[in-house]
């Protein structure tokens, strides 16, 4: 189908170094099928807030430091009452040190199609430490303050240079009942990733923290 995606975005960069962004806006489906809209075996765009012909309204406003911190909120609201669907607050550190580090905390609202009928708050810690100028190492991990449960935890290793970039990555996952926090059976996952600089990249995806 066809949509139109209308927003305000705002940036500005200071003489003392600091840096300032915000966005905010909404989609509209205008002509044709409407895929978000569409069943399939995933339920792939349901309660994504694209499914109607007006979604839900999204915004972020974010600012960064001469120093290498960074901070943002961001939120996905409803339509008609602005009710808030998702809430992001996130801390970064990038600077001169070879340590970098994230610290997110995410609401999420219940959603029922994919097997989670409670809301959820999740804290994620990241981080980054750089050997040398080649090699770094990585890792993170997501608490589910709901269901006191860490249902996401991962590590690896990267090198990269002015030629291509390689990432190895393990990952676990695990989910427990919302009611009874019975933890099921956690899973594991081994990915990693090979970039040319001027040829494009192959491998399995990666988490944003590990960047």
């Amino acid at each position: 189908g066809t949509r139109a995606n209308v927003g305000l975005r705002y940036s500005g960069s200071y003489d003392n170094g600091w840096s300032t962004n915000a966005i905010f806006g909404q989609s509209y489906q205008l002509a044709g099928l409407n895929s978000f809209a569409t069943p399939d075996l995933v339920n792939a765009g349901a309660e994504s807030g694209l499914e109607k012909a007006q979604s839900d309204f999204v915004g972020l406003i974010g600012a960064a430091s001469p120093g290498g911190v960074s901070a943002s909120l961001s939120g996905r609201f409803a339509e008609q009452t602005l009710e808030t669907r998702r809430a992001e607050v996130k801390l970064a550190y990038s600077g001169a040190s070879p340590l970098s580090v994230t610290a997110q905390y995410a609401f999420i609202q219940k959603q029922d199609l994919y097997g989670l009928p409670y809301d959820r708050q999740e804290v994620t810690l990241g981080g980054s430490a750089r050997l040398n100028e080649n090699w770094r190492v990585f890792g993170s991990g997501t608490y589910d303050l709901h269901t006191e449960l860490l249902t996401n935890r991962g590590f690896g290793f990267a090198y990269d240079d002015e030629c291509f970039t390689y990432m190895m990555s393990f990952a676990q996952s695990q989910t427990a009942d919302p009611i009874t926090k019975v933890r099921g059976k956690a899973s594991q996952s081994i990915g990693f990733n090979i970039s040319f600089r001027t040829l494009g990249d192959f491998g399995t995806s990666t988490s944003a923290l590990t960047e």
